[in-house]
């Protein structure tokens, strides 16, 4: 299997029936899209399709990308469980990088325990949103 496939001949290949699956697949497409500002590696969508697995999308709202994260960690607990998690933010143009590192150092540090054997457990940013941050994590449970 080549690594050159794209997102979607690498879904089409491992999981076909996921095309179908318009909200999984859509948050897919953006999270492996070309306007991602922090490179993803396909390597890691193998990993996501590995095995019989339940997809599912949570759209997270907030102010900040740390109020998006307190979201996800409140408000989902359920995702602590997960087997892995592909995320990405939305932010608009002009979003400071500390403002994703502290979001991400937030959901460390509440998911410590869990993260270690999410797999894989991947994010990166988009900051052309027009309506503010969020954060949406696309999560595989067993």
């Amino acid at each position: 299997m080549s690594q050159s496939l794209t997102a979607a001949e690498i879904i089409a290949e491992l999981s076909p029936g996921l095309e179908t699956n318009r909200p999984v697949y859509n948050a897919l497409m953006r999270f492996y899209s070309d306007s991602a500002r922090i490179s993803t590696d396909c390597h890691d969508l193998r990993q996501f399709l590995h095995g019989d697995c339940l997809y599912r999308v949570v759209r997270c709202q907030g102010t900040t990308l740390l109020d998006c994260a307190l979201d996800l960690i409140d408000n989902h607990a359920e995702c602590c469980g997960a087997r892995g998690m592909l995320r990405y933010y939305e932010t608009p143009a002009g979003t400071r990088w500390a403002d994703c590192e502290a979001a991400e150092q937030e959901l460390g540090d509440a998911f410590t325990m869990d993260i270690y054997q999410w797999e894989p457990d991947s994010f990166t940013l988009f900051d052309d949103s027009e309506t503010g941050c969020s954060l949406v994590a696309i999560v595989a449970f067993d």
